[in-house]
């Protein structure tokens, strides 16, 4: 793979998770098999239905959230991890180990931008 579709490659991963919210929903319904709308707002805390709403439907068209629709009075809507989805996740998972154990306490942040010279040979 030319080194310029990858990065169009991860530049799609990355947005198909990216915001504050993605991770956050792909990590709950991980928690649990299946998840109704209510239970994933309760679960998060703090987000409005308007981001919700818009974050399941970026996650749907991506293919990373089932959304099953029943039809019963009053109705019912489940969502659930698909493959691409517990994939994510693993991905998820994996960042957040591996800023678990980073060093983080220097000053600059962990971008380090602070401290590079730029004008010294590599």
């Amino acid at each position: 793979m030319a080194l310029r579709d990858a990065g169009e490659t991860l530049d799609r991963g990355i947005a198909a998770i990216s915001g504050k919210w993605k991770a956050r929903i792909i990590i709950a319904l991980h928690s649990k098999e299946l998840l109704r709308y209510g239970e994933i707002r309760d679960l998060l805390g703090g987000i409005s239905d308007a981001v919700l709403s818009s974050a399941l439907r970026d996650l749907c068209e991506d293919g990373i959230v089932e959304r099953r629709q029943y039809a019963s009075m009053p109705p019912k809507v489940e969502y659930s991890l698909s493959a691409k989805g517990d994939g994510a996740y693993l991905i998820i998972k994996a960042i957040a180990a591996w800023a678990d154990s980073a060093e983080w306490d220097k000053p600059e942040g962990p971008s380090g931008l602070s401290s590079c010279d730029l004008h010294s040979p590599v």
